[in-house]
Order: structure tokens, then sequence, then C-alpha cells
């Protein structure tokens, strides 16, 4: 069995994929490309003469989901550092998503927050989001889809090992 090398793997990642695996990974790679364009098209959306970036919806969407949070619980869940976050607000908040304001607790925390424009723009992604994964269940019957939605669980579950 002929064993691949992939770049930016670890040494035990590299010695667990034969050839196969490495097919069938390159190929969910290209599968998954095509869902995810599908799901965050940017300029799709309700306010279409706004440029958004993919980071820029990911943080609206967890600021839609979640409301009100502060930027260093934004960076947590994002994965970015602070500074990176701040920056990121700020366009947000120049294309009047977000509204950035200071804790009543501790004035050295701020919070964040989608704005009304910001909740809309959320809400039109969530529904499109919705949509496509209808299209994407409509072919398989009802066990195909258990099965399914199964194998994403453990497919996601599985990533917490690849973020160590």
């Amino acid at each position: 069995m002929e064993i691949l090398h992939s770049g930016n793997m670890s040494d035990r990642t590299k010695k667990n994929i034969d050839a196969k695996t490495e097919r069938q990974a390159r190929e969910l790679m290209l599968r998954m490309a095509r869902i995810i364009e599908s799901i965050i098209i940017p300029g799709k959306h309700p306010l279409p003469d706004l440029a958004v970036t993919p980071r820029e919806i990911n943080v609206m969407l967890l600021l839609g989901d979640k409301g009100e949070t502060t930027m260093t619980e934004l960076a947590a869940a994002i994965d970015a550092p602070l500074s990176t976050v701040t920056r990121i607000a700020d366009k947000l908040e120049r294309k009047g998503l977000i509204l950035r304001s200071r804790s009543d607790r501790d004035r050295r925390i701020v919070v964040v927050a989608a704005s009304e424009k910001g909740q809309m723009l959320h809400n039109s992604m969530r529904e499109h989001q919705l949509a496509v994964s209808h299209k994407m269940l409509e072919p398989l019957g009802s066990d195909e889809r258990e099965v399914f939605l199964g194998l994403m669980a453990k497919m996601a579950n599985g990533l917490g090992e690849v973020n160590r």
C-alpha cells in the first residue's frame, strides 16, 4: 500500500494516508468547496451593493446567532487574534452591519452586536443556507438523509483532531 505525504500535515497523520484515502480526501475537498461556494456567495444577499468578505460573513453569522458578545469572545469563536477581529469589526461598523459599545460593567470591555441592517443580512444568509441544505437533501430518501447526517456529524467531530 503506497503512503502519500501531503504538505502541512503532522507525521502521525501522514503515516495513516494511503492512495485511496488521498483520492477520497481530494474528492471530498472539491465537493466541499462547491458546497461552500453555493452557501456563501458574496453579493448574493439582500444588500447586493455591499461587498462582504467570507470572514465578515462568518462574523455576521456568529453575531446574528449569538447576539451581543464581547470582542474577546468573538476572537475565540473565529479562532483569530483580537487585532484581526478588531480590523474586521472596524470594516463591519463602517458598513453599518454592527454596533460597538463599551460594557456597562467594565468600560475596558468592548461589546459588539449586529445592527438592524446586519441582522437583516444574517437572516437572509441563514435562509439561503437552509434552502441550499434542503436542495442537498432532496435527492436522498429519509433513511439516506439520516445516514448522511450521522456521517457529517462524525466528520465534523473528527475536525477537532485537525486543529490540535
